[in-house]
């Protein structure tokens, strides 16, 4: 016994969970990692889906809301939506455990998790879900479980500021109406029945009736919402299930279960080298943190905060600019002579003060959604809410002495010269070329310096979020090692690859850029031309339409060499993994799952169930060379009308490691 006891104790003082982590989190830094930013809901949920379908072993969900009948890919997808795709993999023989946020009354937060829990452990019983927290039992009433995380065989990972349910799938272009002139395909919506919807309109409502409108699509706008999310492969992965894993098994000691539910075991580290031989390696250094408390997590002497204290650093730290999106800015000010007391507004300040001091320039643009996503006017005597928020972000940015601008002010400062505010709007014709505009609702949780540096996750810049025992949350701190060359202040600078990519697109789908069609037209003069068609085939699930042209998507083999092996499995043990599959699964057409991959053909198609992987498989992917970045992933645009699954790929490249590079000098290696 004493043995076993000291085995233990010697075990947990040399775990990285257990010793002094930057920013003060329960995981340390990850290097050599692989991923990928994915914006708005079409992109994320699009390679999310495709991750579902290649599971073999576990799925992990922790989220705000669910909505079962989402659907993933569109339009008209039904197969893809999010229950039929967990039954199927439930049926499979795949565990699916799932958190999800029990709200305190469903008038107030219309999320009905009571509806999603018995519609999706309704399928199977390899479907568990526990909703969390027990309001009356606990006594927590004001806070919530806020992450939105999904874990695939503990090696992917999918998070940001999605949730799984409605309202949330959009595209770049963010547009306002779905109303298709009647005709045999009228019913063909894009957001069919809960999901096209617009809270400041009209709040969630009968969520048991997915199927049902909630508005007159010819009179009423949707409001359209932008996020940002991201994936990542490996160690980051396992830190994140190790996560949900911790949540999970406090769930279990304190709450009153009328099924039995399993207590998970936390995954272990891979092993040195393994994820390396797989080429599973990227160029990204990243660290998951959380704000996690006594309510949320059961640590009863610790709350973190690291990632209040990610974003403090970040901003320090910077030399040019932070750019930051966010659904809330509330920071470092009174309200009411209620003192808030996250600390990032007071960094802004320190770091502009500093900027005039020294001279130097330096900016920070911020985004937000011009109001609230609540329903009233700002003046409706139900608005109070909307009120409070906005009376809070006033005092945040410029009214009042305690705020930036009157901070600022006082040391003789011009706010205008360093830092702004933004938000996004959008317009269209409804039926009738009646004009009608929405605001996009600002819904991301990212912060940009120097292009260097991203954190993406789901906390807001309040207190709910960063005060760690308040609402539990997740986000990533990424820095990409990969750089390239940039100017900043009129002189050259080395940015990071990732950082600077999504800041990038961001900035361009703001400003009403086409990403989708600069990707296409970066895409047609990088991407070789197939020589012959001879051994191509039709696949009428693949058939597109772009404009007024009519074509077909052509299948054929991937020619460049395999960089992964079979799908992830015996994640568990930890024993060594590969990706299951075949075709071009690092290709642009959003099935990419990793921003370095090209799978080959590995024979006969794998069992894994009535051919789950049979679309993926019909892929093309062409030899490339390394870019100047990569975008997020592509999939169908709806303004062209594309219907395709899938669309002609053109796979990037990551980098190699410094190994790979060592290995390739020394004529060891040929590396694609």
């Amino acid at each position: 016994m004493l043995q076993w006891i000291a085995a233990l104790e010697r075990v947990a003082r040399e775990s990285h969970y257990t010793g002094k982590n930057r920013f003060d989190s329960f995981a340390p830094i990850r290097l050599n990692v692989a991923a990928q930013w994915l914006v708005d809901g079409r992109d994320y949920f699009w390679n999310l889906s495709r991750a579902i379908l290649l599971a073999r072993e576990t799925i992990h969900i922790h989220d705000w809301w669910i909505s079962p009948e989402l659907e993933m890919r569109r339009p008209n997808k039904e197969k893809y939506r999010l229950d039929r795709l967990l039954e199927r993999k439930a049926k499979e023989g795949v565990k699916i455990y799932i958190i999800l946020y029990q709200e305190v009354s469903n008038r107030t937060t219309p999320t009905d998790s009571n509806y999603a829990k018995q519609r999706l452990t309704a399928l199977h019983p390899n479907i568990m879900i526990q909703r969390s927290p027990s309001h009356f039992q606990t006594g927590t009433f004001y806070w919530a479980h806020h992450e939105k995380l999904c874990v695939i065989d503990q090696a992917i990972a999918f998070m940001g500021g999605l949730d799984l349910c409605f309202g949330r799938w959009d595209t770049p272009q963010h547009v306002l109406t779905d109303d298709p002139e009647p005709g045999p395909e009228a019913s063909d919506h894009i957001w069919p029945g809960k999901d096209y919807s617009n809270p400041r309109v009209l709040d969630f409502h009968t969520l048991n009736k997915p199927h049902e409108d909630m508005y007159d699509r010819s009179k009423v706008p949707r409001m359209p919402w932008h996020d940002v999310s991201m994936q990542v492969v490996g160690q980051p992965a396992r830190d994140l299930a190790r996560h949900f894993v911790q949540r999970w098994n406090y769930l279990l000691r304190i709450k009153n279960h009328t099924r039995v539910m399993p207590f998970l075991l936390p995954p272990p580290e891979f092993k040195p080298g393994e994820l390396s031989k797989m080429g599973l390696t990227g160029t990204c250094e990243l660290q998951i943190c959380r704000s996690a408390g006594p309510w949320s997590l059961g640590t009863m002497d610790r709350i973190e905060y690291s990632i209040q204290n990610a974003y403090l650093k970040a901003i320090q730290m910077s030399e040019h600019f932070v750019y930051i999106e966010n659904q809330f800015f509330i920071t470092s000010t009174i309200v009411d002579e209620v003192k808030i007391e996250n600390k990032i507004g007071d960094a802004l300040v320190h770091r502009i003060i500093r900027a005039h001091r020294e001279g130097t320039p330096w900016k920070c643009c911020i985004v937000i959604p011009l109001l609230p996503g609540f329903a009233f006017p700002v003046d409706h005597s139900d608005a109070s809410a909307i009120r409070i928020i906005l009376e809070c972000q006033n005092r945040t940015f410029c009214r009042g002495p305690n705020s930036i601008f009157g901070r600022l002010r006082k040391e003789g400062i011009d706010p205008d010269e360093y830092i702004s505010f933004f938000s996004l709007r959008n317009w269209a014709k409804l039926r009738g070329d009646v004009l009608t505009t929405e605001q996009v609702y600002i819904h991301g949780k990212v912060c940009i310096v120097d292009d260097r540096l991203a954190i993406i996750g789901s906390a807001n810049i309040n207190e709910r979020s960063q005060r760690g025992d308040r609402d539990s949350e997740i986000a990533a701190v990424i820095r990409d090692t990969d750089m390239i060359d940039c100017t900043m202040a009129g002189k050259p600078f080395k940015v990071g690859r990732f950082a600077h990519t999504l800041r990038v697109r961001l900035m361009r789908e703001h400003i009403g850029v086409d990403v989708d069609a600069m990707y296409e037209e970066d895409l047609m003069a990088t991407e070789p031309v197939l020589a012959t068609y001879e051994q191509q085939e039709w696949d009428p699930e693949n058939e597109q339409e772009y404009g007024k042209q009519a074509g077909v998507t052509h299948i054929g083999k991937s020619h460049r060499r395999s960089a992964m092996g079979s799908l992830w499995h015996d994640t568990v043990d930890g024993v060594e993994q590969a990706i299951h599959g075949s075709g071009a699964a690092g290709s642009k057409d959003g099935a990419t799952l990793l921003r370095k991959v090209g799978l080959k053909k590995k024979g006969p198609d794998t069992a894994v169930g009535e051919g789950s992987l049979r679309e993926e498989r019909e892929m093309v992917s062409h030899t490339g060379e390394k870019e100047s970045g990569f975008s997020s992933a592509i999939v169908p645009t709806l303004e062209e009308k594309i219907i395709a699954e899938h669309r002609r790929g053109h796979e990037r490249a990551l980098g190699t490691t410094i190994e790979e590079e060592l290995e390739h000098a020394n004529g060891l290696a040929d590396h694609p």
